[in-house]
């Protein structure tokens, strides 16, 4: 019969090997977690970032609209979440609908060259997610984090538990 140290090691060694794998295994984002419609706010510049953004959610069993600005207003009648790309200064309508939302420090934060990150924000009980960046670039760029990472702090988000989400100013 093996000794009690080395049954305490053996577990903790065990014990260790359970905890790094719960630490290290990735969070799925699937349709259950997420519902659509998705509309998805873009002008004409980020129009290949909202097809990507589209793309992906379809992928996932999501049903995703890509709509011009005009159509902001009218979106919260038949989407569940509309997500909006583009900054504060961005042409086209874009930064009238998004300058109204975000903080002056998201703005200073959004003005320095290669910065980008997504904000969450209600409008009534409609969650709108912004994805904007410098530059048609960096708001491309966050796209691909927005999927790979956003998503899951979207489904945090609509479950009502407290994101903090501070970009690295």
């Amino acid at each position: 019969m093996p000794s009690p140290a080395l049954i305490v090691m053996s577990w903790s060694k065990l014990s260790l090997v359970l905890v790094m794998a719960i630490l290290l295994t990735p969070v799925a984002i699937t349709a259950a977690d997420l519902s659509g419609p998705v509309a998805i706010i873009s002008n004409s510049i980020d129009r290949p970032a909202a097809t990507k953004l589209q793309k992906a959610l379809m992928g996932m069993g999501i049903d995703a609209e890509v709509r011009s600005p005009e159509h902001y207003d009218e979106s919260f009648s038949w989407a569940k979440i509309v997500v909006v790309l583009g900054g504060h200064k961005a042409p086209e309508g874009i930064g009238k609908i998004v300058g109204k939302m975000l903080t002056d420090r998201e703005k200073e934060f959004l003005e320095k060259p290669y910065n980008g990150y997504y904000f969450f924000r209600r409008i009534g009980k409609v969650p709108v997610v912004i994805i904007a960046g410098n530059t048609r670039v960096e708001t491309y760029e966050v796209v691909d984090t927005f999927i790979l990472k956003g998503l899951d702090d979207l489904r945090r988000f609509l479950a009502n538990k407290i994101v903090v989400i501070v970009p690295p100013y």
